[in-house]
């Protein structure tokens, strides 16, 4: 069984958009092989396409992605809030 998810995550500037994928981007690296992740930015949304063959992974890299994503925006808020 292939387990999948897309996320798109719609932000209020491009700046915010970028930010959000290259803050994503090194949490990426040495990925386990039954393990599909693909990310892209396009103008004021991220996109990613997640895959795997084992259940327990695909939930834990979810789960995972979407807990930093919540940090980062918090950290975003903060700045807006500090400008």
């Amino acid at each position: 069984m292939i387990c999948s998810a897309f996320i798109e995550i719609n932000l209020k500037t491009k700046e915010m958009a970028e930010n959000l994928f290259n803050s994503l981007l090194p949490d990426n690296i040495n990925i386990p092989k039954d393990l599909k992740l693909k990310m892209d930015v396009k103008e004021k949304r991220v996109y990613m396409e997640i895959e795997s063959l084992n259940i327990n992974r695909f939930q834990s890299t979810i789960e995972e992605i979407l807990r930093l994503i919540s940090l980062i925006e918090k950290t975003f808020n903060k700045g807006i809030k500090n400008e």
